[in-house]
């Protein structure tokens, strides 16, 4: 196993407890199980803000490219903070289905850890089942914008969003008088949905009983 040698001190001495880790410069990826399977570790925050900047995916892309199987674990507990719960669904979907990677997550770099060694494990008892696997061509950067920006603000608004600001992180950094004025199916956004929007994006989400109760 090689990680990275920009991992967290702390998170290396951890896996040292497990196994002999040897750590290196990985163009890709934290932790690097063998040549079919790379581990991706993202922090709650780090998780949030790469989907922003559109860095998860470009990460991921590259990873899916050289790695049979990819696995990403983001790490922390908690609601999302900067994004809307149907933003960070509509990444998860993108996740699972347009790169094919496995999500874990993990309450803290322990647990994160105890699952890496959990896959050794498992390797070490069963190394045949990664012998095949299908790949699937990722979907275009833009779909992949597109289906983030799809979760807070619908298809139609979406499309306009990003046509007239190009990412997702000038959207969300636009403010609400410069929203309103996006042009979409030949009408402005107008400030009530504008204002949605902005509330949206800076609003702490609170997972009240209420939701939790709708959710099932």
């Amino acid at each position: 196993m090689v990680a990275d040698h920009r991992e967290d001190e702390h998170f290396l001495r951890q896996l040292s407890e497990f196994f002999e880790v040897k750590q290196a410069s990985l163009e890709l990826g934290d932790i690097q199980i063998n040549d079919k399977i790379i581990i991706e570790r993202k922090t709650r925050a780090d998780f949030e803000q790469s989907i922003i900047d559109g860095r998860l995916f470009t990460q991921l892309s590259r990873m899916a490219e050289i790695f049979p199987r990819v696995i990403l674990i983001v790490e922390g507990e908690g609601p999302p903070e900067r994004l809307h719960k149907n933003a960070v669904l509509g990444a998860y979907s993108a996740i699972v289905v347009d790169f094919g990677a496995t999500i874990f997550f993990t309450r803290n770099m322990r647990n994160t850890a105890e699952l890496v060694q959990a896959i050794v494990n498992y390797l070490a008892k069963a190394p045949t089942l990664l012998r095949t696997y299908f790949k699937r061509k990722p979907r275009s950067f833009d779909d992949r914008k597109l289906i983030v920006a799809e979760g807070f603000a619908g298809p139609a608004s979406a499309r306009a969003l990003l046509k007239e600001f190009g990412t997702i992180k000038r959207i969300i950094s636009a403010g609400k008088k410069r929203l309103a004025a996006v042009i979409v199916g030949g009408r402005r956004l107008g400030e009530k949905k504008a204002d949605e929007l902005v509330k949206i994006f800076t609003e702490i989400y609170r997972n009240n009983e209420k939701e939790a109760d709708d959710d099932g």
